[in-house]
């Protein structure tokens, strides 16, 4: 067991290592889909079709062909007649994306985080009946990481090599008026280049966690165990509080305070919420945003004297009208169940309004 002053010298040192900067995160992974090949193999579709309205013409299939060596192909390149998604092949496979120009027909299989297992033997057949006598083949693994390709006609092109070409490509890339698809692919290979780059690492801040651990480890579990008080006192005070009517709704909000909602009808919401934290114990009644004949509603309560009209916006959406607070060390389950349970027992329920 570590003393109160070996938590404080950790805490301190703590609060002196220098943080680095979180980088911000792109569109796409605050959708929450930067992981899915079929939505990466969408984007790499539409920006791969030189026909498409993203204004950039043949920018990203150069770039491609560019990095896997065709610079030759690259120059000579027009348009893509077609680009297709999920082509199937005679055996019933899928193929990502199948792109054809006049002479070239390309056959791009996308991995991000999916290990490779594809027949890739079927695509190469299937690409080879497809194409003319004078079309050339191109058949591309495209993946995050390096893989191991047993089928000789295909080629591995990482993400790491492709895009930034794409990007040299861009920036030499004159801009008519306002793309902002120009916009998207950015924060597409923004998001592509976070999944490969490694995150930098706060040296100063691992060594002190290394050197720490035990403490830290036990700085947790001491959180971890009034957390848990905590949450205990919520509920044992959930449970002395009887029902308040059919209109009035009682559960308990991020394991810290307990709540009850009063529909008073005609769109009047009063909420009752008593929360329990390491800093204080807190009853407050608020009148819900979105309430209205908030000033009617006020002065028809009794719990309060005075000018009933002044009541204070809260940050939760809402206004204050009464609050008082105690400090944790004063916390008395029973003592808080009678008052927050006189505080509800003033609080009436409006008739009007309700079925």
């Amino acid at each position: 067991m570590y003393s109160i002053k070996q938590y404080q010298d950790v805490i301190e040192g703590f609060e002196k290592i220098p943080s680095i900067p979180k980088r911000p995160p792109t569109f796409m992974e605050i959708s929450g889909y930067p992981h899915f090949e079929n939505v990466c193999s969408n984007i790499l579709r539409f920006f791969l079709d030189t026909s498409e309205i993203h204004g950039l013409q043949n920018l990203v299939l150069k770039s491609l062909l560019q990095s896997i060596g065709e610079h030759e192909l690259a120059n000579q390149l027009t348009d893509a007649v077609s680009v297709r998604r999920e082509e199937t092949t005679i055996a019933g496979k899928r193929i990502d994306i199948v792109i054809e120009c006049d002479s070239l027909v390309i056959a791009i299989e996308n991995k991000i985080y999916h290990w490779l297992h594809n027949d890739l033997e079927e695509y190469n057949r299937h690409i080879g009946f497809k194409k003319s006598t004078t079309s050339k083949r191109l058949l591309i693994v495209l993946s995050l990481r390096p893989e191991n390709i047993q089928t000789g006609n295909f080629k591995n092109l990482t993400y790491e090599i492709l895009i930034p070409v794409i990007r040299k490509n861009l920036e030499s890339h004159i801009v008519t008026g306002s793309n902002h698809y120009i916009t998207h692919l950015n924060d597409f290979i923004t998001t592509i280049e976070n999944l490969y780059k490694p995150t930098p690492m706060n040296k100063e801040m691992f060594h002190f966690i290394a050197d720490n651990y035990s403490v830290i480890e036990q700085i947790q579990r001491e959180c971890k165990s009034f957390l848990n008080d905590i949450y205990n006192a919520i509920w044992k005070l959930h449970e002395k509080i009887p029902p308040k009517g059919v209109h009035v709704k009682k559960w308990i909000w991020e394991k810290w305070v307990l709540v009850h909602d009063f529909d008073m009808g005609n769109e009047i919401m009063v909420s009752v919420d008593c929360g329990i934290d390491f800093k204080s114990t807190s009853v407050e009644v608020f009148l819900r945003q979105g309430s209205v004949e908030k000033e009617s509603y006020l002065k028809s309560l009794d719990l309060f004297s005075g000018d009933t009209s002044s009541y204070v916006q809260t940050g939760r959406g809402g206004y204050i009208i009464y609050k008082e607070e105690t400090a944790f060390f004063e916390l008395d389950i029973d003592k808080l169940a009678a008052t927050l349970n006189g505080i509800l027992d003033k609080i009436k329920i409006i008739d009007k309004g309700h079925d």
